[in-house]
């Protein structure tokens, strides 16, 4: 259903009547912007992001941008291929026809390659949002031209915001990257997405989980499952196989279902991102190797068992007081294996609903704060008839944002001169000549997809 636009034609803003905008002194983007506004149309923002191969956290992130978004701005993915090189035409027109980019989020910061997607040099054309991104710290498979190529992005004029899930991303960009914008840190803003309801109790106790095909080829360890299925079995619950995935995501994932050492009691093929939410919503207790398995789970107020225990599984069960949820793979100090009443047991005590309300509340202010900034800096002119219309309310919530952000504004203008003056880099970008302005060639990804999160 389309979202209908906001009344403005009352008396304080009628788009295209009124004496039409001077332009003299004005930048070209800015006439374009409120040639625009003038006009009544709404700024465009392009959404970059691991949309459309099917992993279920990137499609819930693009159901919450079309959720959050579609009041005030035209926004859809920019990339209409699955494939190298994404868009179809100039990547240079592409940019044109946006006024915005809004990448994330997700795991796009791979250290050891630079997606042609997610960080290409043609969106700092415009304003760029990087939103709830993380950072897979995989030290080890770090490359320097990579990093360099994403900090000459990060570090542009043009990247008005910068936020990270954890603080450990965080502490990575702000440490290898060292942009000039501030990083916020807030949770997974999917914590911020509006949940269906759920069907109605049928009275059936149930396990559900959800699984993927194993890193880097690897197969997956199901003894831990299999032992918690059996000690759930005996205990009366029904097991709930959850597919959360489709497309090309689902062919790679139906290969781990195929190898499950148990057969479910009942399997829940993907329906959409809304029915896969809502039947998590059914589950009692939930064991997920896909981290947004493990949000939507506890957003339901539900157990949930993290078989994958990454540090982004293991922030968040941190975060909620829970760590004893995390599996970890090692071996107990005595040698001896969780059995799997242990693990039933674990999911069996209830989860703090107040820590995740505050999960919730906190990724949800933080992103009613962007989608003010993105309004004050994209479509002033309506948050002007906004201010007209209903002064009070919106004083309240867009003026201190505003002065905040001439403040920032000036800060990193002084940042930026500042590394412009010492020139450690050069015009040419930085010393390996891989950064968005070079035309060496760097990592890249090598495969029919860019490297997307593995176990959203």
């Amino acid at each position: 259903m389309t979202t209908p636009r906001p009344d403005l034609s009352g008396p304080a803003f009628s788009p295209g009547t009124g004496p039409a905008p001077t332009w003299a002194g004005t930048p070209a983007a800015d006439r374009r912007d409120a040639t625009r506004q003038h006009r009544g149309e709404r700024p465009r923002v392009g959404l970059v992001g691991f949309f459309g191969w099917g992993n279920f956290g990137d499609e819930l992130f693009l159901r919450l941008w079309r959720q959050r978004l579609s009041a005030h701005f035209e926004a859809d993915p920019v990339h209409q291929l699955l494939q190298p090189p994404y868009v179809v035409g100039d990547p240079g027109e592409v940019a044109e026809a946006y006024d915005a980019f809004l990448i994330g989020g997700g795991d796009l910061l791979l250290p050891n390659q630079v997606s042609t997607l997610y960080w290409k040099p043609e969106w700092l054309r415009k304003k760029v949002y990087i939103c709830g991104v993380g950072a897979p710290l995989w030290k080890h498979r770090e490359r320097e031209s990579v990093v360099e190529h994403l900090s000459e992005f990060f570090r542009h004029p043009n990247v008005q915001y910068i936020s990270a899930r954890d603080e450990e991303s965080a502490a990575w960009i702000r440490d290898r990257l060292r942009p000039h914008q501030p990083v916020v840190v807030h949770p997974d803003l999917v914590f911020a997405l509006d949940l269906p309801p759920v069907a109605d109790d049928d009275g059936t106790r149930r396990l559900g989980f959800s699984v993927r095909p194993g890193l880097y080829g690897q197969e997956n360890d199901y003894s831990a499952l299999h032992r918690l299925v059996e000690a759930a079995r005996q205990s009366g619950y029904a097991i709930t196989a959850l597919e959360l995935s489709s497309g090309r995501q689902r062919r790679r994932d139906r290969q781990a279902y195929r190898h499950l050492p148990f057969t479910p009691d009942e399997f829940i093929p993907s329906r959409g991102v809304l029915e896969d939410t809502a039947a998590i919503g059914r589950m009692d207790v939930m064991a997920s190797m896909k981290f947004h398995g493990l949000v939507v789970a506890l957003m339901y107020g539900l157990s949930a068992l993290a078989l994958t225990p990454n540090t982004k599984s293991r922030n968040l069960l941190h975060q909620i007081g829970r760590p004893d949820l995390v599996l970890d793979p090692a071996p107990a100090a005595d040698g001896d294996e969780l059995s799997g009443g242990d693990l039933l047991s674990r999911l069996q005590e209830p989860v703090d609903t107040r820590r995740i309300e505050a999960l919730v509340d906190t990724a949800g202010a933080a992103l009613d704060r962007l989608v003010w900034q993105m309004r004050l800096q994209l479509a002033p002119g309506y948050v002007g008839a906004d201010l007209l219309r209903h002064p009070v309310r919106t004083a309240r919530q867009a003026l201190p944002l505003a002065l905040e952000l001439r403040r920032r504004q000036g800060e990193v203008r002084q940042l930026q001169e500042a590394a412009s003056a010492e020139g450690p880099e050069g015009e040419d970008g930085p010393r390996d000549g891989s950064g968005p302005g070079s035309g060496t060639r760097i990592p890249v990804e090598s495969r029919q997809m860019p490297e997307g999160p593995q176990d959203a």
